[in-house]
């Protein structure tokens, strides 16, 4: 029961993955291309 409660809390239908997703990924995508230039 607990464990359905969190994954009820932890999927939040209320942001639209499309564009939040989306986002999320550009802005992982170029913090990670920003730390690579840094570490080499």
């Amino acid at each position: 029961m607990e464990s359905g409660c969190m994954q009820k809390s932890l999927v939040r239908p209320q942001f639209r993955p499309e564009s939040d997703f989306s986002r999320y990924e550009d802005e992982l995508f170029s913090f990670r291309g920003t730390l690579g230039k840094i570490l080499k």
